[in-house]
């Protein structure tokens, strides 16, 4: 049995060969509380809304901005170094994601060429291993 715990499912989608495994622990973890008895849609979609309604009543356009009113910054001030970060960013990480196409397709992947989010993780720690050659799981650390 594996739990939808945090610790769980980091160590299935990171080490477990099986594919099928991988996507069904990972939809299953996206998914949690967000249908039957347990769907707290209803409760989020709630909480939005009086957070809309109390930065109204304060006097700001929405909950993003009575939220920096406290803090040392703005909303166009956030967004511009979240813009900036993504924009110093992009480059590496296309090349990162083209360098784990290349290794999955090397080790055999059939998903190569369309990884997604249950493979990435995946692939990413066995390039990591590969490269360093490393096995931070298996591998005894040497003060043992």
């Amino acid at each position: 049995m594996i739990t939808l715990d945090d610790p769980s499912v980091l160590s299935v989608i990171q080490h477990a060969k099986n594919r099928a495994l991988r996507e069904e622990i990972y939809c299953a973890y996206v998914t949690r509380a967000s249908s039957g008895e347990l769907d707290n849609t209803p409760v989020i979609e709630q909480m939005l809304k009086l957070r809309l309604e109390k930065a109204k009543l304060l006097g700001y356009n929405n909950y993003a901005e009575l939220s920096m009113a406290t803090k040392m910054a703005t909303v166009s001030k956030a967004q511009e170094l979240l813009e900036k970060l993504r924009s110093a960013s992009w480059n590496a990480a296309v090349q990162d994601m083209e360098d784990l196409k290349l290794f999955s397709k090397s080790q055999g992947a059939p998903e190569a060429d369309e990884l997604t989010h249950w493979d990435i993780v995946y692939w990413s720690e066995r390039l990591y291993e590969s490269k360093y050659e490393i096995n931070e799981v298996f591998s005894p650390h040497p003060w043992f």
